[in-house]
């Protein structure tokens, strides 16, 4: 390496490490912290790891690990573990990597994902799908990754996804647009889905996210306002687990996102 970029490097991670101390960060009250929602949910996430490390391991050579991966695989292992759902919606297939994940973590569940369809405006661009051999190349591995017997893919944007999709669902995976208007419909129409007991979780929430900040497709406020506005008028409580613990994250807590957890109340 050259002598000035080792320099530069550790520089940088002094500076960091710096930083670090003055929040007064602390990565073992975080990690805590973050344990105990689970635990408030009765979900036991070390349980979980002994059913999603394997999974993971095979599929990409590594256990989770809580710095680097979303936590929502362990979340999805640790509610399928302890509520057995039997329907499964995801709204945003993309590769379809985590649906496959929860082909095997659900088994015997009915899984349907739901991924735009190729004459929607939107599908051509985004994720450097322009291209046609990119473009090509995604859906290959989309197919492949919900091959499974268990997974139904379904073709449509979600705003109509009422005309191609019957309820109830024990557990649903809101994934798709994280902007507004489109997120705030996927939760109203996944609320109208979901069963009394089951679970809405929604990706990429950012509480902290100034509001003037704007409503793009991945950095957004709409998701976490629509969850509180539903939260109030339901009498639940939403439960927010920091998507990934890495400490580099805690420098911006504006841009932090987290993963929702929001349980249907039986009537």
């Amino acid at each position: 390496m050259n002598p000035l970029s080792r320099l530069t490097d550790l520089a940088a991670a002094a500076w960091y490490k710096a930083r670090l101390r003055s929040m007064g960060y602390d990565a073992r009250a975080v990690a805590l912290q973050e344990h105990a929602k689970f635990t408030r949910l009765e979900l036991d996430p070390d349980a979980a790891l002994t059913q999603l490390n394997p999974i993971l391991e095979r599929r990409f050579g590594h256990p989770h690990r809580s710095d680097h991966d979303s936590i929502h695989w362990l979340l999805f292992a640790a509610v399928i573990a302890a509520h057995s759902p039997k329907r499964i919606l995801e709204i945003g297939t993309h590769l379809g990597e985590f649906t496959a994940i929860l082909a095997e973590l659900a088994p015997q569940a009915q899984i349907i994902t739901l991924d735009l369809p190729e004459d929607d405006p939107v599908m051509r661009s985004i994720y450097g799908r322009e291209d046609a051999d990119a473009y090509a190349d995604f859906l290959a591995r989309q197919r492949a990754n919900t091959s499974a017997p268990n997974i139904t893919r379904v073709a449509v944007n979600s705003l109509f996804m009422l005309e191609k999709v019957e309820g109830p669902f024990d557990l649903i995976w809101v994934d798709g647009d994280h902007g507004y208007p489109a997120v705030a419909w996927d939760i109203a129409m996944a609320w109208r889905l979901l069963a009394p007991g089951g679970h809405l979780l929604c990706d990429d929430v950012m509480p902290n996210l100034p509001t003037d900040a704007g409503h793009g497709v991945y950095t957004s406020v709409a998701s976490y306002e629509t969850l509180e506005y539903l939260a109030a008028r339901v009498g639940a409580p939403v439960s927010y687990f920091l998507k990934r613990r890495h400490p580099r994250r805690a420098l911006a807590p504006q841009r932090q996102k987290y993963v929702s957890c929001l349980a249907k109340p039986i009537d």
